[in-house]
């Protein structure tokens, strides 16, 4: 646990801070747009995220070898399976955006769009996560967490530099990164 809590806070302090660039910078009617873009993000990878438990007992009992061996043969399978999960739940939140939300809120289809493209990583990401958890493999775990993290801040700070719109882009960047 104690090995971990840095961790965590890093990936917390990547969350906050995309909101603390967002808000005070772009102001505050961008930031409600772009939260609305990332909370439909955020649904996919929270669904991704509890989805590797189950995953947990299999990948405990084999050996590493045999993991790796499936996760080359079906890799193709499961980033298709993703995309085409990714390209669903934009098509739902773009008939979400334009029939519950008012018109002002038309950007966050442009942010959902480009936010969803690097969701199929980010399933990817989730059954990696799961392999090295269930092994007990904690160096590499944090290792792995601290470069991801790292890369995505670097981007945040980055693409603020150039508008909501760079941002957005160099968040997806970063999660296929």
């Amino acid at each position: 646990g104690k090995k971990l809590i840095p961790v965590e806070i890093l990936q917390g302090t990547a969350g906050t801070l995309q909101n603390f660039i967002i808000g005070p910078l772009f102001g505050f009617a961008n930031f409600a747009v772009f939260s609305i873009a990332s909370r439909i993000d955020g649904l996919f990878r929270s669904l991704s995220s509890s989805g590797y438990y189950l995953l947990y007992s299999d990948i405990a009992k084999a050996n590493l070898e045999e993991i790796k061996k499936q996760f080359k043969q079906k890799f193709f399978f499961l980033l298709a399976i993703s995309g085409t999960l990714s390209i669903l739940l934009f098509l739902l939140a773009t008939v979400y955006i334009h029939v519950f939300l008012p018109p002002s809120y038309s950007g966050a289809i442009l942010y959902s769009a480009i936010l969803v493209s690097g969701l199929p990583a980010v399933f990817l990401q989730s059954l990696v996560h799961s392999i090295l958890e269930s092994r007990l493999d904690v160096n590499s775990f944090r290792l792995a967490t601290y470069i991801s993290q790292g890369i995505r801040i670097f981007c945040l700070l980055v693409g603020a530099f150039f508008g909501i719109l760079s941002m957005t882009i160099s968040l997806s960047i970063a999660t296929w990164i």
